[in-house]
């Protein structure tokens, strides 16, 4: 149902923007590398806080894979529910 959809898409979201917590420097871990939400975060403040070239270039490499993962999930999604329904 609807209700399921929006509880399930605020769950997800809220797991992804982990990372928010360690922006504003109440707890960090370096397990929040592997969300999204930091690599947005260090691009976002790339010129108020000096990062290193590694830094930079993790942050695009990983928004490119996030990005490819989402692709790929979202078009099986659409050819299993909208192009082939059972």
């Amino acid at each position: 149902s609807v209700n399921d959809y929006f509880v399930r898409s605020l769950a997800a979201g809220l797991l992804l923007s982990m990372p928010i917590v360690a922006y504003l420097k109440l707890f960090d871990t370096s397990l929040f590398y592997l969300f999204p939400a930091k690599a947005t975060l260090v691009l976002l403040d790339v010129l108020g806080y000096h990062y290193t070239n590694g830094e930079k270039f993790y942050a695009v490499i990983s928004l490119f894979v996030w990005t490819v993962i989402i692709a790929i999930l979202s078009y099986r999604q659409f050819e299993k529910h909208v192009r082939h329904p059972a």
